[in-house]
């Protein structure tokens, strides 16, 4: 099963090392099944003449949270290629709104989390959590008026699916996965602009109407695509064709 984007494209930063490049190829090359989260995934290991099924992430779709207590959500590690300092620009570019950062460190840039977690204490509006326990996540994303996405690259978020079965809208500065975003419309796409993601932002904000369709979107997006219950029997196909 295929994690993250840069496994196929063959960007991922361990494949700089010769030994992890040839026994991850010889892996996919003796895989029977190889199930991937998006197009771009499938795409690439088409081409490289394997074969493929798509499978996408699957929570369990329960009623969702109507408790929009008012902050903008980012959620994440503190890796570079996430960019969580854009977020705290966010914020400072907004003071009248409130921003809530959870921002686990990551092993490979512990000083990226310190500079984070230094800079967030300058900033009044936003609060910085270093850590949430899974079982617990769900209330923030329940909460949120907004989630944001800074990343440069991912697979298929989790949190996209955590926020969309809150009715969440989503703005996203550079990953929009099979076009989920914008195909369903419960959120807004930057093409890694940051100017543009303000400006949505903005929007989405003082537009009760748009933020309204949005968010039954979301909704209406995760229930049929990443129901559990659906892709569970769709999983049990797969192994046992």
């Amino acid at each position: 099963m295929v994690a993250h984007d840069n496994e196929t494209d063959g960007t991922h930063k361990l494949y700089k090392n010769f030994l992890v490049r040839f026994f991850t190829k010889l892996n996919f090359k003796l895989a029977d099944k190889i199930i991937v989260q998006n197009q771009f995934q499938n795409k690439n290991l088409l081409n490289k003449h394997f074969k493929t099924y798509l499978l996408k992430s699957s929570y369990p779709i329960g009623e969702s949270l109507l408790d929009k207590s008012g902050f903008i959500l980012w959620v994440g590690r503190s890796e570079s290629w996430k960019r969580p300092e854009l977020f705290l620009e966010l914020a400072k570019i907004m003071p009248l709104e409130q921003f809530v950062m959870i921002c686990a460190p990551s092993t490979d840039h512990p000083e990226l989390s310190e500079d984070l977690k230094r800079v967030s204490k300058t900033i009044y509006n936003l609060k910085f959590i270093e850590f949430v326990p899974f079982q617990q996540i769900n209330d923030y994303f329940g909460r949120a008026k907004v989630f944001i996405n800074t990343s440069v690259q991912e697979g298929f978020p989790n949190t996209f699916i955590q926020a969309a079965k809150n009715k969440t809208p989503v703005l996203s500065l550079n990953v929009n996965p099979d076009d989920c975003i914008t195909s369903y419309n419960w959120g807004f796409y930057c093409n890694n602009d940051f100017d543009l993601l303000v400006n949505n932002l903005q929007k989405i904000l003082f537009d009760n109407d748009l933020y309204y369709q949005m968010r039954e979107n979301a909704y209406r997006y995760v229930q049929e695509n990443h129901d559990i219950k659906v892709n569970a029997e769709k999983f049990l196909e797969i192994i046992t064709r």
